[in-house]
């Protein structure tokens, strides 16, 4: 019987028979996948990534409110800017995708 893994040496002949035994054998059962080495850096780093983008996205939503307030407000006045006072879901999702 050779395991997985295993070599034969300084042999000139041999015979063998292959065998299937699936996930069930003691070597794949003591099989670990290796654990994910990331450094404390990476780790505040990537903290620090989401947090601005989070940061970004609460912002965006912000001015896009804002953006539609005012325009329901003043977009009338304002006539050289051609806004109108369209205050509408896609409107605000439009905004949200300009900021």
């Amino acid at each position: 019987m050779l395991l997985r893994g295993c070599f034969l040496k300084n042999i000139d002949f041999c015979v063998g028979l292959v065998v299937y035994v699936g996930n069930d054998s003691k070597i794949m059962m003591n099989a670990k996948k290796p654990p994910k080495k990331v450094s404390n850096i990476m780790t505040i780093m990537n903290y620090m990534l989401y947090t601005v983008f989070a940061f970004q996205f609460i912002l965006i939503t912000v001015y896009a409110s804002i953006s539609l307030g005012w325009n329901k407000n003043y977009g009338d006045k304002a006539v050289y800017l051609s806004l109108g006072s369209s205050v509408t879901g896609l409107a605000w999702f439009l905004n949200l995708l300009t900021f």
